[in-house]
């Protein structure tokens, strides 16, 4: 019913309302923005070979924006819209011409084509985004908080739910359920897939990251996910992961006020816990009202490597070896948000992050490497 509905969407994922909006920050590493939201912004995803990047905001949109420059200064990028329904939302992720996008309310899943230059037109308009398929309502018995396609080949979607629903599901993309996983955790806070579509991390209120390899068949379709390894040295639930792009660095988040840098030895499944950055340590952490993201960059070339952690509405950039502290970006977002997402993209020579914040867009630094 219309009332139910109502309930719902009052209930929606990423509660928080956004706060007024602002100007550009003025920090010298700022590039440019994904903007022209109405609310706040619940799902990220990129593909860097078009310059394409895919955000969702609470107000039932997504939008697929197009940088035309490497250098990604464009202050008004190109973007395709795409309208949903009734809800919005909570996580989306796009590979070749297929949109995935997670709708809240319903817990399903609607798949899209995208096309940048379509050949059908309504109205004499172009129609980018044409639904291939809906999948049935309730996958999850809680938000959808993580959705991930498969970027090898496009054959399988991996899917992880938050508040008491434990489980990571894997669909085929008619829908169908391949693989189900209960972490057993009481809750899980976040998921992520490596780059390299290798591992698949899960942090929990447990204190140990766990770790899936996914493994496919000789075809590309999905086999199994089976356990891997865990990141075992935190003493509190692990909210935040982030892993570099060659899948060798992770650094986790946890309620033990600290921050932990793994290497990853792939050829053995093998890590090994780095460096531990202690809140109490760092002054712009130890007097935030909250930490909540952060990311891993690793620069292979000069073997060395860089940690943004996001405070209050700001980032703080570590550098690593040794965990230093390089810079305070102030501001990052607007006044009384908070950084929720932070995401490095090395693009030709440079080296990007995008943030999210509990308001309506997403932020571009260049970081000098």
């Amino acid at each position: 019913s219309m009332k139910d509905l109502k309930k719902l969407q009052a209930k929606s994922h990423h509660t928080a309302k956004p706060k007024a909006k602002k100007a550009n920050p003025e920090h010298s590493w700022f590039v440019s923005a994904l903007k022209g939201f109405g609310d706040v912004i619940t799902g990220f995803d990129a593909d860097l070979k078009r310059l394409l990047f895919v955000v969702a905001s609470r107000e039932k949109t997504v939008k697929i924006f197009k940088y035309e420059k490497k250098d990604l200064s464009e202050a008004n990028p190109h973007y395709f819209l795409l309208q949903l329904d009734y809800f919005p939302a909570t996580a989306v992720s796009l590979y070749n011409d297929i949109l995935a996008v997670a709708i809240d309310g319903d817990n399903t899943i609607e798949l899209y084509t995208f096309e940048e230059e379509p050949a059908k037109k309504v109205n004499g308009k172009p129609v980018h985004f044409s639904l291939r398929t809906r999948f049935e309502k309730g996958l999850h018995k809680n938000t959808i908080i993580s959705l991930q396609l498969d970027k090898v080949n496009g054959k399988f979607i991996v899917t992880g739910s938050g508040e008491k629903d434990t489980t990571i599901k894997v669909w085929s993309m008619n829908g169908q359920n391949l693989a189900l996983i209960n972490t057993s955790s009481l809750q899980n806070f976040y998921y992520t897939m490596s780059p390299d579509q290798k591992y698949f991390y899960t942090g929990a209120w447990t204190p140990d990251v766990k770790v899936f390899e996914v493994k496919r068949e000789k075809d590309g379709t999905f086999k199994q996910l089976a356990r891997c390894f865990e990141l075992k040295g935190h003493t509190g639930g692990v909210h935040y992961i982030g892993v570099d792009a060659e899948a060798e660095w992770a650094v986790t988040r946890s309620s033990d006020h600290s921050l932990r840098l793994w290497h990853i030895e792939k050829e053995f499944n093998h890590p090994k816990e780095r460096e531990t950055l202690f809140y109490k340590d760092q002054r712009c952490l130890a007097e935030a009202k909250a930490v909540e993201s952060c990311a891993v960059a690793y620069s292979s070339r000069q073997e060395k490597g860089v940690v943004a952690v996001g405070f209050d509405n700001n980032i703080a950039v570590f550098r690593f070896p040794g965990l230093t502290l390089d810079q305070v970006i102030t501001e990052a977002h607007a006044e009384e948000t908070l950084v929720q997402g932070l995401a490095f993209h090395e693009i030709g020579e440079r080296l990007f992050l995008f943030s999210t914040g509990t308001d309506d867009r997403v932020n571009v630094w260049r970081i000098p490497l």
